[in-house]
């Protein structure tokens, strides 16, 4: 099913850029700043994964256009930008017959190939990710084997042969509670950088972000975000979905990319400066609460006393451990 009432301009010079996942968050943030910024593209809603075992067949359902629709709009995006900018597909993308309309508008291909599909499946082994990419590797070589920009959302955590790009107190969620959908990325780039080095590869280059623990809240952006390098990672602990897609908007779609192209660049909010001046405050409010003593921004050990009994403080335990 493919839903089409766009009016699409075929001479744009802007790129046309083709979403997988676009119901994910990082994802949609970017499809949101793609179409205010006046960008045509393409989406395919994120699949619901029902059976994650390798061995079996993966049976998946497209969510639906509609909710797509609906999330755009509540991101303000207006219902007349989506019918002229926006095209969405419905289907399987671990079929490659379905993967393969977000990749061409009326006969013109897409310049940017965007996947932000991924599974939260901690015990089941899984390749939702693998299996995804590689559909979509086959459906471009398929349809237009020109040279493309491949960009694919993954986790920090993830190299093996690369400076260490996560944080200690973080080493035993990623190593042990996130093993398995860690292994699924870790085939997903792998596959990535096979194809882009292939003497017949159908992709011209590929960005693969690395964003640290994902969690929700506003894009801030600037100064906020670090971004490293393979060489030189981005140690941090948190970062949010909405500044991963605006990041992508910006340096990736937007900006020059240059940059980036054949690079795994990690993105955070959080150093170890930041993330220890908050448990040093937490530990402050619950020791010397009571003295009447100044926390370290000023805020007295009452405030944050009564902070911790309404348990509004438990966000600061959740990136620390």
């Amino acid at each position: 099913m493919k839903i089409s009432n766009h009016k699409h301009t075929i001479a744009s010079l802007k790129p046309l850029i083709a979403f997988y996942g676009a119901t994910g968050r990082c994802t949609l943030a970017c499809v949101v700043e793609c179409l205010k910024a006046g960008f045509d593209c393409t989406a395919r809603p994120s699949p619901f994964l029902t059976n994650t075992n390798p061995t079996a067949n993966p049976i998946t359902v497209a969510r639906t256009p509609f909710k797509l629709t609906q999330m755009l709009l509540a991101r303000g995006v207006p219902q007349s930008t989506m019918s002229t900018h926006l095209t969405i597909s419905a289907g399987d993308v671990l079929k490659v017959e379905n993967a393969k309309s977000p990749l061409s508008l009326n006969g013109r291909p897409a310049d940017i190939i965007i996947s932000g599909i991924g599974i939260f499946a901690i015990r089941e082994v899984n390749a939702l990710c693998t299996n995804a990419i590689t559909n979509i590797i086959s459906a471009v070589h398929s349809l237009n084997p020109s040279k493309k920009i491949l960009i694919a959302i993954s986790s920090t955590g993830i190299t093996t042969t690369g400076p260490r790009d996560v944080p200690f107190l973080l080493m035993p969620l990623y190593h042990w509670l996130l093993k398995n959908p860690h292994e699924d990325k870790r085939r997903m780039e792998a596959a990535i950088v096979k194809e882009a080095q292939s003497t017949e590869s159908a992709i011209g280059n590929f960005v693969i972000v690395r964003p640290t623990l994902l969690m929700n809240g506003k894009a801030e952006g600037g100064s906020k975000l670090r971004v490293g390098t393979d060489k030189k990672p981005a140690v941090g602990y948190t970062v949010s979905r909405d500044d991963v897609g605006l990041w992508m908007f910006e340096n990736l779609v937007q900006g020059d990319n240059s940059e980036f192209l054949g690079e795994a660049p990690s993105i955070t909010h959080w150093d170890y400066g930041r993330a220890y001046l908050c448990l040093g405050r937490i530990l402050w409010a619950h020791c010397f609460a009571g003295f009447g003593m100044p926390c370290l921004d000023g805020v007295s050990m009452y405030e944050y006393q009564s902070c911790v009994s309404r348990g509004e403080i438990s966000h600061w335990w959740r990136i620390l451990m």
